[in-house]
Parts: structure tokens; C-alpha cells; sequence
């Protein structure tokens, strides 16, 4: 002990010493003073003084295990984890005087020991908890058994199992008591994941696998089984079955050839049940109840498989439903490139193939008010607001109707110039009604139509259209016009002289052309006209050098001619000079008369 207060004494570094102000006495050998001449004979160390002492360092236990290599005897008060003088022996601290157990650990700020004899006195006689408290952590290098086994916790838990009583030292598999001894199991535990029957993937909290090995007995990597028991019966009645990974190599075969099945529900109870169902109703963006997809490269493989085969009333083989979507709802899609779809056509080649049975209706669109809004028969014809009991033909549309591109009838390809090209034989189009019309129309403008009105045939422009003329045209260029007022020219132009009604550009041959004139010149006739004497129509001739009364050659040629006016003109000229001569013949008659008087 003396050793252990020298020591104490000589590190002042880490030991300061309060002191000052006190009488001190350091002998070589017997006891010490301080604060006084006179040590008690009684005490190694005699400490005396009214208003100060020695002070020791103080200091937590972590603080306490945290000097590096302490020396032997170093003397501390430690604040904390049952306080106290402890000193170091050269290996560990102990305390300087016995402590005993606090059970209530309220003055612990890190783990510690307790100081409880935990051995008992007989065999279950000592708890270490009780059944409504419990320890949290126990931390232990070895539990061991009853039976003599141990489980090891050596390595701070985890660690590989090297305890002789489980057999081969397998890497986060979870142990099995195999009924001697704890053995390797086929559950794996990364930390993260767990894999049964393989390791952990990557991709999933929890891995199921089936077939080990070439030869396996198991069927599917999980089956689950919806079944009850009657009372008083010990057989189970099956209602559901669901598999994850099924194998389909054994008794329970699939309604297609299939080796592998992904998911697989089946449903086979005599009340309403269903095989397999989505169901999503989170609020996320994008929220689906069954996703199918299929890309394997077998040479037949499905995304989704849904056969219903019951006795109840109905059957439905698939039922999708979304609703309550913001922007829209979608109960089965396929996407862009997902692939063909087939109803009743197992090897579609179309994005959506209906294959018919020749008495089942394939395709019909039922409205709200029950009607048949589209159809498409067992016989290949499609209805669109039609009847589906009445269809004739191979199209019936009742209601207007738009396409937005070229259409072909009877033809493999609608044509690049038109907009509808029809082949056939005869009477290709047929329009019928009740004074039926086919209009155009040009940037939204009423033009023309083509009408069978009563008995008769209308080419026509619309009242609308009180500037547009009616022009025919062949090889390429326009020969004929109709303006708006009725006017016809036959030219390059489709101009009209004005005043004319029909205006032709070159020559024109016929074989009879009438005019109706209105008077005509048989007034020269009559007893009131006034024949104008020869000598007046010859000076007439002479100064104009023209009949009176015809148009100069200068105005012809300007103007042109206007037949019915010139044959009234050259008729009344014609009957003038009738009359001039009847009037010679006349005078002639009185001169022969006379000369014949003459000679005799």
C-alpha cells in the first residue's frame, strides 16, 4: 500500500496535489504527514488540514479507459459506473473498495458489468428477467445448452458458425435441427435478402426456387392453397390454388403446352371465386392491377393465360376494371410493341386478331341505351348504328360517315389522284333517293352538284355561286363556257361579247341555222313604203360606196356581223330591188307598147 501512495505521489503531472498552505512531512521511511508534524502513528498516510485536502483526478470510466498504457498503482475517482477510488494493477482497474450490485443501472451511460452472483443454488432457481420484462441485448461469447450444444456469438454475431454441433460451415444459411444436431438449411440470409432453395437475388427481398437438380420431385417454387374443413370432417376441401414458378411436368397439367408458368391461380370451388387478381388503388401517377409480359425465346410463350371453364351462369376469363383516374382510365392495354393479341385465334397476325366460330357474333359495341353501335357478324359483315338482325350488305352505315384518306372499293389500293376509286362492271356507282344530288364544294364554298331532279339531269352550279361560270374542258385545256348569267362561249377565254348570248371563237358549220326576227322586211311590200329613186341610190353608192342601209365594211370587221339583222337587211334589198324591177319591167312594157303603135 505504501508503494501504491509513493507512486501516486511522484506523478504530479497526472495526480496534482492541493497543497498550498499546509505543513508537510516526508520521511524516508514510517509514516507521512501532510498538514502536519506529527502523523498518527496509526496511518500510513496522515492527512490534515481545516480547509483543504488532496485531490485526486476525476474523471468518467470512459475517460478512465482511454490513458494509454496506465502505470501500475495509478490512483482516479471515477465519476460514473458505480463511482469510486479504482486503481490500475498492471493489467486491469479495480475498485479500492468492494462495491455492490446496482440493479437499478440508473447512473450507466455506456454497457458495464453488474456485480450480481448469477450462479444459483440449485438448478432453476435463479430468472434473469421476468415474463412481462426482458432484457433487450445480451452480448455473450457462448450460450450453451442442456443437452451440450452451444450456439457462438464470438466473432460480435454473424460470424461463420464454427460450433462442431451443426454440420457443414455454409455462408448465411440459416440453420436446421435435422434431430441430432443443427445442419445446413436451404434458407439463405445475406443481411438483406433471403433465397429458399437458392441464394438471394439482387432484384428481390425474397427468392423462391424449385428443381435443384435434374431430378426433383417439387412442382412449383410456391404454392399457395385456399382450402376449410367441415365440421366433423378431417378431409380439407381445396376452393383455390396458387403457384409461383410451377413446373408443369406432372399431375396437374395446364389447359396449353407449357413447361413453365410464372404465376398461376386456379380457382375450382362451386361458389363465385377467382383464379388470379390484380388489384392496385394507390394514388401514384401510374398505377396497374395485372402487368404481362412475355419475352422468351420458346416457340410459344404467354404474357397472360386466362381460361374459364366453371358451371356457373357466367364465366369470364378475364375481368379488368380501372377507374377513378385523373387523366384516364385504362382496364386492359397492350402496349406499343407488346406484341399480337388474339380472341379466339391462338396464332394471331394482327395487333388484335378475332378469329370467328362461324355462329358466335365476333365483335359488337354496345351503346348506354343498349343499342348495337358497331358489329361485325359471324358472316363477315359490319354494321355501324345498324341493326345486326338486317344486315345486306357487306357494309352498312347508318349515319354519316368520314374518312380521312383515300378509299377503294373493289380495288386492292385506293389510288394516289383520288380520294375514292371504285372498280367494278356497269353500273359501278349507284345513287338513289328522292331527287338525290352529289354536291361540291371548294374551301368550304357551295360550287356545283350533279342532280337527278324528276326526269331530269342537272349539271349546276349553286344559287350561292352568282360569279362562278360551268366550264368544260378537254385534253387538259377549257373549251366551253356557261356564266352566271346563261351566256355560252366557245373559246379559250370563255369570253362573252357583250350583248351576245353565244360567242364563238372560229368557225362554225351546220347544216340549217334559223333566226326568228321580228319585223321582217315584207313592210317594203306594202303601199306606204317609200322606194328612195334610183338616182338617189346611186349618188348614195358613189359617195358611201355601199347599199344604204348596210353596215360599212370598216364596222364589220370591227364588230362583226349580225346574221339575223344582215339577212333582214339584204331581204329588204332584195325586196326594193323587186320593186325597182317590177317598176322597169313595167316601164318597159309602156315603151314596147308604144313602139309597136309606131310601127304600124
Amino acid at each position: 500500500m505504501k508503494k501504491l501512495l509513493y507512486a501516486c505521489l511522484f506523478l504530479s503531472a497526472a495526480l496534482p496535489l492541493a497543497l498550498q498552505g499546509q505543513t508537510n512531512t516526508f520521511p524516508s521511511s514510517g509514516n507521512v504527514g501532510i498538514g502536519t508534524t506529527s502523523p498518527s502513528p496509526s496511518a500510513i498516510l496522515d492527512v490534515q488540514s481545516t480547509d483543504k485536502g488532496m485531490l485526486f483526478p476525476r474523471m468518467t470510466r470512459a475517460q478512465r479507459d482511454l490513458i494509454a498504457s496506465p502505470a501500475p498503482g495509478l490512483l482516479i475517482f471515477q465519476t460514473n459506473s458505480q463511482p469510486g477510488f479504482y486503481f490500475y494493477t498492471g493489467s486491469t482497474w479495480t475498485a479500492l473498495i468492494s462495491k455492490g450490485p446496482d440493479r437499478f443501472l440508473s447512473n450507466l451511460t455506456g454497457p458495464t458489468s453488474i456485480n450480481v452472483d448469477l450462479l444459483p443454488n440449485a438448478n432453476n432457481a435463479r430468472d434473469l428477467g421476468s415474463g412481462t420484462l426482458s432484457w433487450n441485448e445480451l452480448y455473450v461469447n457462448t450460450v450453451k445448452f442442456m443437452d451440450g450444444t452451444s450456439l457462438s456469438t464470438a466473432a460480435g454475431g454473424g460470424g461463420a458458425e464454427t460450433d462442431p454441433q451443426v454440420g457443414a460451415n455454409s455462408l448465411n444459411c440459416v440453420p436446421r435441427w435435422d434431430g441430432t444436431a443443427l445442419v445446413t438449411g436451404k434458407i439463405q440470409d445475406d443481411g438483406l435478402r433471403i433465397g429458399v432453395g437458392g441464394e438471394p437475388t439482387s432484384t428481390a427481398r425474397a427468392s423462391f426456387y424449385n428443381r435443384e437438380g435434374a431430378i426433383a420431385s417439387e412442382l412449383y417454387a410456391v404454392r399457395g392453397v385456399d382450402q376449410t374443413l367441415a365440421l366433423g370432417s378431417s378431409t380439407p376441401t381445396e376452393h383455390a390454388i396458387g403457384y409461383l414458378g410451377y413446373n408443369s411436368v406432372g399431375a396437374l397439367f395446364l389447359p396449353v403446352s407449357a413447361d413453365h408458368t410464372g404465376v398461376w391461380g386456379r380457382h375450382s370451388s362451386t361458389l363465385d371465386g377467382i383464379g388470379t387478381m390484380g388489384w392496385t388503388s394507390g394514388t401514384a401517377p401510374t398505377n396497374y392491377g395485372v402487368t404481362a409480359i412475355s419475352t422468351a425465346t420458346g416457340s410459344t410463350n404467354y404474357g397472360l393465360l386466362a381460361k374459364a371453364t366453371g358451371a356457373g351462369a357466367v364465366n369470364r376469363g378475364i375481368w379488368a376494371e380501372a377507374s377513378n383516374g385523373t387523366f384516364g382510365n385504362f382496364a386492359f392495354v397492350v402496349p406499343e410493341g407488346g406484341g399480337f393479341s388474339g380472341f379466339g385465334w391462338t396464332a394471331p397476325t394482327a395487333l388484335i386478331g378475332i378469329k370467328q366460330d362461324g355462329t358466335n357474333t365476333p365483335f359488337r359495341v354496345i351503346g348506354t341505351d343498349f343499342a348495337t353501335d358497331f358489329v361485325v357478324t359471324s358472316a363477315g359483315k359490319v354494321g355501324i348504328n345498324a341493326d345486326p338482325t338486317g344486315l345486306s350488305s357487306t357494309l352498312s352505315v347508318n349515319g354519316t360517315a368520314f374518312f380521312s384518306d383515300k378509299v377503294g372499293i373493289n380495288t386492292g389500293t385506293a389510288t394516289s389522284l383520288s380520294e375514292l376509286t371504285v372498280n367494278g362492271v356497269d353500273e359501278t356507282v349507284t345513287i338513289i333517293g328522292t331527287n338525290p344530288y352529289v354536291q361540291l364544294e371548294n374551301a368550304g364554298n357551295r360550287i356545283g352538284y350533279v342532280r337527278a331532279s324528276g326526269s331530269n339531269f342537272q349539271l349546276a352550279t349553286n344559287a350561292e355561286n352568282d360569279f362562278g361560270s360551268m366550264e368544260f374542258r378537254t385534253n387538259g385545256s377549257s373549251r366551253m363556257w356557261i356564266d352566271a348569267n346563261g351566256n355560252v362561249s366557245v373559246s379559250a377565254s370563255g369570253a362573252v361579247a357583250t350583248g351576245y348570248k353565244f360567242n364563238v371563237d372560229g368557225k362554225i358549220m351546220c347544216e340549217e341555222l334559223k333566226v326568228q326576227l321580228s319585223p321582217w322586211p315584207d313592210y317594203v311590200f306594202k303601199p306606204e313604203y317609200t322606194l328612195k329613186p334610183l338616182a338617189e341610190v346611186k349618188a348614195f353608192i358613189q359617195e358611201n360606196h355601199r347599199l344604204p342601209g348596210i353596215p360599212a365594211a370598216s364596222a364589220v370587221e370591227s364588230e362583226g356581223l349580225n346574221v339575223g339583222e344582215m339577212q333582214k337587211m339584204m331581204m329588204e334589198k332584195i325586196e326594193e330591188l323587186t320593186l325597182y324591177i317590177l317598176e322597169l319591167d313595167a316601164r318597159n312594157q309602156m315603151l314596147t307598147e308604144r313602139i309597136s303603135e309606131l310601127e304600124k
